[in-house]
Parts: C-alpha cells; structure tokens; sequence
C-alpha cells in the first residue's frame, strides 16, 4: 500500500496510544552465510478505527510534526520488548527498533529506554536501535554527539 494523504488530529494520536490501535510487527534479520536469525526488527502500523489501516508514510510524519515521535518510539519499544520477550516461537530474542532524529536529540530517551529494559528484564545487549542517516540541515558535530 503507498502512502496517502490522510487528514490526522492530535485526538488521534492520543487513541492511537490509548487505546492500543498501534500494532507492533516483527521483521526476522538473517544472517546470509550461516543462515541464523540474528534479531528481529520492530515496526509500527496504524489500525485507524475511521480510516483503516495506515501505512507508515501516512502518518510517522505527522507524529514528527506534532512533537509526538517520542511518545510513539516509546509505545513502539514498550510494546516490541514485551512482545520479544513473552513470545516463544520467535526463534531470537534480540531486537532492532529505529530511531529518528528527534529522537537522537531527546536526552530523556536513554533513560527511558533503560527503565523500559528494566520493567522487562529484557537485556540491554539484546537491543539494536537504528539511527537514521546523517542530514545535512544539521551540524555533523552535533549530530555525531548525538
């Protein structure tokens, strides 16, 4: 499905949270040569109650324009550790989530994902997260820091 324009409310974002109609699936990472799963990477889709099911491209944006990436890198994550961690057919437990920029520059994350990690008893060495590329509209140095 491509993305498409969609007309979004901060109302929805809050029952999207709320009201659990984020669904958290599971991509498996393979190594080639051996053939071992290595982890499995998390991914969000949108069951909207009125519009059906959104494809990220139609609403991780709007997340990002209403200062609302981290609460919803946070559900992702809470949702993902638990899932890893309760499933037993999944084969690895280990996890692979990705992060925006927004994210990269919220000093509060780290502390969140660690308390996160910690309700779960979900190892910190069993957690991949993925930045996302290097953009030229901010400083490599800052970015680098981050």
């Amino acid at each position: 499905m491509s993305a498409r324009a969609v007309r979004l409310t901060d109302v929805d974002i809050d029952n999207a949270l709320a009201k659990a109609h984020l669904e958290t699936v599971f991509q498996p990472i393979f190594s080639l040569p051996d053939r071992t799963l290595l982890r499995h990477e998390a991914f969000v889709r949108w069951d909207h109650p009125g519009l059906g099911n959104l494809p990220p491209g139609a609403f991780i944006s709007f997340f990002e324009s209403q200062g609302r990436i981290g609460d919803l890198t946070r559900y992702v994550l809470r949702q993902a550790i638990h899932q890893i961690s309760t499933a037993e057919d999944l084969g690895s437990p280990a996890l692979s989530i990705n992060l925006s920029l927004t994210d990269l520059r919220d000093e509060t994350l780290p502390g969140d994902i660690l308390t996160l990690l910690a309700e779960a008893g979900f190892p910190a060495s069993q957690l991949t997260l993925e930045c996302p590329p290097f953009t030229p509209d901010i400083p490599a140095p800052e970015q680098l820091q981050h």
